[in-house]
């Protein structure tokens, strides 16, 4: 840095010829003058004000600046249009589009076209409209699961209990299988007659298979087959002539008190 001499006579600038090796400081006074000339501060150069204009105001992305206190009502309608322009809010509710569900969301829907304008009223972008989408049927998907396991609990507690009573009310496990077993016969037979698949009749039983009612009925048309009838699916004898149709018709019918 340079000195100055501020001493009468001294046209030229005055340069410290003090170095590192010989002691002294870098920056120091000299002697012209009869005393300690003044030094200016390192700093000399960040000390002197900027001039900055006061009144201009803070522009944002795209040169959108705020609006002032006195802003007339087509100003703030221009400045919400380039805000949601900037924003990527779609022009219309329309313009969502299928969220990427593709198939799985229905357009024409009451559901989409109220959440959809709720997006465009609020100022959500399509990316923002997806997201709160995938949370809600999230949401959806998690409740309804939850759902299905407290009913299923609901019923395989129902099914357990009502089988315990049962098992009591015959005498015990021995006698319940036995009751179970002829319920079987009563059930294969009928729903052979009946022209039922395997699959049919499997569905069937895994649905009503422990329901006392359901067991107690086939338990008593059960009585009347043999293991026999089950493997050619002929009618016993003991039931007299007639078709299988007509055999189980009567059978139903004295069950039922029908005539």
């Amino acid at each position: 840095m340079t000195m100055t001499n501020d001493a009468p006579g001294a046209d030229a600038p005055v340069l410290n010829t003090n170095t590192p090796d010989a002691g002294g400081p870098i920056l120091g006074s000299t002697d012209i003058g009869g005393g300690d000339a003044p030094t200016a501060p390192d700093n000399a150069d960040a000390q002197t004000p900027a001039a900055t204009p006061a009144a201009l105001p803070v522009q944002g992305a795209d040169g959108l600046a705020p609006l002032p206190d006195n802003a007339t009502d087509e100003q703030r309608a221009q400045f919400e249009q380039k805000l949601r322009a900037l924003a990527g809010v779609p022009n219309s509710p329309d313009e969502y589009g299928d969220f990427d569900l593709g198939d799985k969301i229905n357009k024409s829907s009451p559901d989409y076209a109220l959440a959809t304008k709720k997006f465009h009223e609020f100022g959500l972008s399509k990316k923002q409209a997806k997201g709160v989408v995938e949370e809600v049927n999230k949401w959806l998907t998690d409740k309804m699961q939850a759902a299905q396991r407290n009913e299923a609990d609901a019923i395989k507690e129902y099914r357990a209990a009502v089988k315990r009573d049962f098992v009591k009310s015959l005498g015990g496990d021995a006698q319940f299988t036995e009751f179970s077993e002829q319920a079987r016969r009563g059930f294969m037979a009928s729903a052979k007659g009946a022209g039922l698949s395997e699959k049919e009749m499997s569905g069937i039983i895994n649905i009503m298979g422990d329901d006392p009612r359901f067991v107690k009925i086939f338990n008593s048309i059960g009585k009347h087959f043999r293991e026999d009838v089950l493997v050619t699916g002929s009618a016993p004898s003991a039931m007299g002539s007639g078709s299988s149709d007509e055999i189980f018709e009567e059978k139903f019918k004295s069950m039922f008190g029908g005539k």
